[in-house]
């Protein structure tokens, strides 16, 4: 495999074991798993070192929604208030905001940056034995109210950029609320959503949730200089999702355009990732598998070779058999039309 060439992003790793791990919890206004100090008369300072943090587990899907698990101890004393957690909870029982933020401090360089969820469960238990409480927090990435959010969208004939930035922009929806970082004026910097896509025929849906619509307009993006006949396409947009506090104000989303033939070049290309793995790297991966949703190589360097009818048939108002050439990979036929995102 060739060592990071420069059509092709690297992934996320380092030559060291993790020395140093730290998770770093906000909720509310109470921040867990980092000391304050604070200097006190005569030169004394007051430490205090509120890491009730057990453990976390992150599982990343498709880059979308985050799902953790954090576990929490409060070893309680004579002085200490038992409830303090709960009045922590409380205080944010109308957001249910919760900010992670995790890597290891020997290798800074790679600290993941601040990601806002959504509490959706606690778990208390109680120890009298060991004079503490333990919680169990399970909480999603904020974008995931956008899935509970459904709604019917008209059909369009327009660039699905544009109706994309349309929808960002529409109130209804509050995805500026939950991306706030997809302003017009990052939209223009930093060109989160590119607009030489085409003119396409953006069918109608109906009961579907917000963030599913923004994935189908994605779909249905089509580079303007795409004309192939069959169908298949040269160039796809793909969806990825971040967070930057400092540059973008928090939550934000970027599409990319991407060439489906391995000789087009394009910097840092979101599908394709570098690794070594073994000898001679001196990065300790010993071990590598994918599990690939999406079999581009069926979609694209076969389906020529599929037998597949290339007309469709219906009738007219008159009792006239009428054909229409198609693609049956490409067909909705619950519309019997052909659908941008197939």
């Amino acid at each position: 495999m060739p060592l990071n060439p420069d059509n092709k992003a690297s992934l996320l790793t380092y030559p060291t074991m993790v020395e140093t791990p730290f998770i770093i919890v906000t909720i509310g206004d109470y921040t867990f798993g980092v000391a304050n100090k604070q200097k006190m008369s005569y030169g004394n300072y007051k430490v205090d070192f509120p890491n009730y943090i057990d453990s976390m587990t992150v599982t990343k899907i498709n880059g979308t929604v985050n799902q953790y698990e954090l576990s929490m101890t409060y070893q309680i004393t004579q002085n200490d208030d038992p409830n303090m957690f709960e009045k922590i909870f409380s205080s944010v029982s109308k957001t249910r905001k919760i900010v992670f933020s995790y890597g290891d401090w020997s290798y800074p360089s790679y600290i993941y940056k601040d990601e806002e969820g959504i509490i959706t469960k606690i778990n208390t238990q109680f120890s009298a034995k060991q004079s503490c409480i333990s919680y169990r927090i399970s909480a999603v990435s904020t974008c995931a109210l956008l899935t509970a959010v459904r709604a019917n969208f008209p059909a369009r004939i327009a660039k699905a950029s544009d109706v994309l930035k349309e929808l960002i922009n529409n109130d209804q929806y509050k995805i500026q609320e939950l991306f706030p970082g997809m302003t017009n004026a990052n939209i223009n910097k930093y060109n989160l959503i590119p607009g030489d896509d085409t003119v396409v025929d953006i069918h109608r849906q109906v009961g579907m949730s917000v963030i599913d619509y923004i994935k189908y307009l994605v779909n249905c993006m089509k580079f303007q200089g795409d004309t192939s006949a069959d169908g298949a396409r040269n160039y796809i947009y793909v969806i990825t999702m971040d967070a930057n506090k400092q540059t973008m104000n928090g939550e934000y989303f970027k599409i990319t355009k991407i060439g489906v033939n391995s000789g087009y070049q394009y910097i840092n290309n979101q599908a394709e990732y570098v690794i070594n793995v073994g000898y001679p790297d001196k990065k300790g991966v010993m071990d590598f598998s994918v599990e690939q949703g999406d079999n581009w190589s069926i979609l694209y360097n076969y389906n020529k070779q599929i037998a597949v009818p290339k007309h469709t048939y219906s009738i007219d108002n008159n009792g006239n058999l009428e054909a229409t050439e198609t693609n049956n990979l490409t067909m909705d036929y619950t519309l019997s039309k052909e659908d941008s995102a197939q």
